[in-house]
């Protein structure tokens, strides 16, 4: 078995994406790009890597439509919680189907501009660490992906999920000593920060990425 098959990609679509308006993986920068959660998922499946999208039952269809014919598995979950509980529910879903994931790889829907040389330099940093979590840096901002390790991921979580971002229920974790301490790797790829949650944002970053501008 091919060790990227080890991993699993979550994509974190559950959101409401009340800002927006829309579903957020669904917006496109420019009318001649992939939708966000395209080019997420191609990201990593071009890489090699097992992607598992998260979404709410109301927006699946629609995900479904987005994603015809791109080889990514689908879990439909209520929304509410935070990220923890999205990624409680990639756990038990990949638990449920008896894989052994080493590492699990948080990734919000909303940022689709993180560059595969970066995918590249966080997992050969877990290869060197397998034990610990790991997050991408840019300057003095961290970013996503973030990398759990699947053992301690499931410890983390083993006691349920507080409506908390995966961020804070690792620091209780790490207080607790369950967990140690995530890991910044520092990166040249503003990617991993440049989200989107406002459609003004759309726009704006046409018109930076316009000739001349």
């Amino acid at each position: 078995m091919s060790l990227l098959k080890q991993h699993l990609v979550v994509i974190m679509a559950r959101g409401e994406s009340r800002r927006m308006g829309a579903p957020k993986g669904l917006c496109r920068l420019s009318s001649g790009d992939l939708p966000f959660v395209a080019q997420v998922s191609r990201l990593y499946l071009d890489l090699g890597f097992p992607v598992l999208l998260v979404v709410r039952p109301e927006d699946e269809s629609s995900y479904r439509e987005c994603l015809a014919g791109i080889e990514v598995e689908i879990l439909s979950a209520p929304g509410g919680g935070d990220t923890a509980q999205t990624m409680r529910l990639a756990l038990d879903w990949a638990t449920s189907r008896k894989l052994c994931e080493v590492c699990f790889w948080a990734h919000p829907v909303d940022l689709p501009l993180v560059r595969p040389h970066t995918i590249s330099q966080l997992l050969a940093a877990f290869n060197q660490e397998d034990s610990k979590a790991m997050r991408p840096w840019f300057d003095a901002t961290p970013g996503h992906p973030v990398l759990f390790p699947g053992r301690v991921l499931a410890q983390v979580l083993a006691v349920g999920c507080a409506p908390l971002t995966m961020a804070a229920t690792w620091e209780i974790a790490v207080s607790q000593g369950v967990a140690r301490p995530v890991i910044k790797i520092p990166t040249d790829d503003p990617g991993i920060v440049d989200d989107f949650d406002r459609p003004e944002q759309l726009p704006s970053y046409r018109k930076k990425k316009e000739p001349g501008s």
